[in-house]
């Protein structure tokens, strides 16, 4: 068991981002709860728009 002090550094401040970058929803420090609903199309929309698969080469 760890001592006191010695907790994890990199929880929390947690951020749900859109395709595009913008943030959604951002959490702080404390306990936090949120649900989020995803548009599939706009995931879609946003591929169109910066194809950057498309210049994939296979190794």
């Amino acid at each position: 068991m760890p001592s006191a002090g010695t907790a994890p550094t990199g929880i929390g401040h947690s951020v749900v981002v859109s395709p595009l970058g913008s943030p959604v929803v951002a959490l702080g420090r404390e306990p936090e709860l949120v649900v989020v609903d995803i548009d599939p199309s706009v995931i879609t929309e946003v591929r169109g728009k910066l194809p950057v698969l498309a210049n994939a080469r296979s190794i």
